[in-house]
């Protein structure tokens, strides 16, 4: 065998070991919204935090983060900040749901007697 021949046959071990090494299981019973698959998307494809923070703060979509779910995405790189962006980004999309549906009389807590 020559140099160059074992240096490929290394160069191929050492790719699966990396690929192998990369890998981070998923949560059972993972189903990511739109939103968050373009999260893991962006973390995969190395964009930059300030980007991933400005794409969920415009998000129209809720992200819908289980526990689960935050572990896999620390599990991968998602920066702390993004993730406390998704969580917060979502807490806001819901009490703006709540307030418009109180203020055009969709209030479901409200007393239904005449």
């Amino acid at each position: 065998m020559t140099d160059a021949s074992e240096g490929a046959e290394n160069s191929d071990v050492a790719d699966d070991v990396r690929f192998d090494s990369s890998e981070k299981p998923l949560p059972a019973n993972f189903n990511p919204s739109p939103a968050l698959s373009e999260v893991i998307r962006f973390t995969e494809s190395g964009v930059d935090e300030s980007v991933m923070l400005a794409y969920v703060t415009n998000s129209a979509n809720a992200f819908g983060l289980s526990a689960d779910d935050i572990i896999y995405l620390a599990d991968i790189g998602v920066p702390s900040s993004v993730v406390t962006a998704m969580l917060q980004h979502d807490l806001l999309l819901k009490r703006t749901a709540a307030q418009s549906d109180f203020v055009h009389g969709n209030n479901p807590n409200r007393d239904s007697a005449p």
